[in-house]
């Protein structure tokens, strides 16, 4: 048999226990509560700035995207503006093609008539000597008129070629720039082979052209097929600055061919240094 007093102080223990493992257990659910309320807190506001990092993403993802497609629709502007010129380049180089074959005749014309001048030329004298060996005319009252020279014994267009190279001296340069300063901003495409001696002309010409105010194009090209002799000129109708330059270039002694055709602007093809 227990003791009450004994039974009674384990009661009272028991008792205590209980009380106390109830305080501890409600202490511990308060605290499990508030920490899962702070953690949930915390989750919310690390899903808040989540979620501004993602918007912030997309609105600068979707402002790459709108420049990603502002620069495409460029490049493809760019793309259709060069296939344009490439079609613009075709188109002229066919041009170009067609004028040399055209020049070459006209240059193998030239040469023809160059020839036909210098045969008429070496028969003139012997056909002057004939009147000389007969015997004269008797004189008549009335004044005979005096001979019309022959076509062929007038003076040419052109001079004849030298051996020398075709530069212009400071004085020539001077001069012909007087004659075209009075055209300032004229546009004109110079065509420079790839030849020392008429890339030279070329860049000399051109550089004429740039003192007197003109916009200069140099174009440079290694060599044309057929091959082109002398400064070809090729320009609209009624063109004065274009006359203009011929006339000086002619008046330096240098071979100019005059070609007048419906073009976009003069353009002057500085070809190779005539046999």
């Amino acid at each position: 048999m227990f003791d009450v007093a004994f039974l009674d102080k384990a009661a009272y223990w028991v008792n205590l226990a209980y009380i106390a493992s109830v305080c501890l257990t409600v202490a511990t659910s308060v605290v499990v509560v508030f920490i899962s309320q702070q953690r949930a807190a915390v989750r919310g506001t690390d899903v808040e700035r989540v979620q501004k990092e993602a918007e912030a993403r997309i609105a600068v993802a979707n402002q790459q995207s709108a420049e990603s497609n502002q620069r495409a629709a460029v490049l493809n502007a760019q793309a259709a503006q060069a296939q344009a010129q490439a079609a613009a380049a075709a188109l002229a180089e066919a041009k170009i093609r067609k004028e040399n074959l055209q020049l070459a005749a006209d240059l193998e014309h030239e040469r023809n008539l160059r020839l036909q001048r210098e045969q008429t030329g070496a028969q003139q004298p012997s056909a002057q000597q004939t009147p000389a060996q007969q015997p004269s005319a008797p004189q008549t009252g009335a004044q005979q008129p005096p001979a019309q020279p022959t076509p062929a014994a007038a003076e040419p267009q052109n001079p004849q070629p030298s051996a020398e190279p075709r530069v212009l001296t400071a004085q020539q340069e001077e001069s012909l720039l007087s004659g075209v300063r009075q055209f300032p901003q004229k546009h004109v495409t110079i065509i420079e082979l790839g030849d020392s001696e008429a890339g030279a002309l070329a860049r000399q010409i051109a550089s004429v052209l740039e003192k007197a105010g003109w916009q200069v194009f140099l174009s440079p090209v290694g060599a044309l097929v057929p091959p082109q002799y002398g400064v070809i000129c090729t320009h609209n109708g009624g063109d004065a600055a274009a006359s203009a330059l011929i006339a000086g270039l002619r008046s330096e002694n240098i071979i100019v061919y005059d070609r007048t055709e419906a073009v976009d602007q003069f353009q002057i093809i500085v070809g190779l240094k005539p046999l």
